[in-house]
């Protein structure tokens, strides 16, 4: 189970401003429709990426919610002003208690208009 987020619609992307804080939360669902509970699982990581086979990569930091099935991710201005001024994909994972990809994401990137 991968929860994939890849709408053909390119307005119904998850968007990443340059330079801003950058928070996004996903709900795990098992196959009832109920949230996964993701407390078994640890040793989160998460990266974004131009694209698949992008060797440069942003990490982002993960919070798990265990029981309630939700997984957030987050990346600082310092790491979105610079990330590559592309769409790209993001996807998140556990480590223990074995790999597994929970969530794929496509973003598409927006360059801000005020910058500090």
């Amino acid at each position: 189970m991968v929860a994939i987020y890849d709408p053909e619609d390119e307005n119904e992307w998850i968007v990443i401003v340059r330079g801003d804080n950058w928070t996004q939360s996903f709900n795990v669902k098992d196959d009832a429709g109920d949230p996964f509970d993701l407390s078994a699982w640890s040793d989160w990581t998460a990266q974004w990426r131009s694209s698949f086979d992008d060797e440069v990569a942003y990490d982002l930091q993960v919070v798990s919610g265990g029981v309630t099935g939700v997984l957030t991710i987050a990346a600082p201005p310092v790491d979105t002003v610079f990330m590559g001024n592309a769409n790209g994909w993001v996807d998140i994972q556990a480590a223990d208690p074995e790999v597994r990809t929970f969530v794929q994401a496509r973003t598409h990137y927006r360059k801000d208009v005020t910058r500090a």
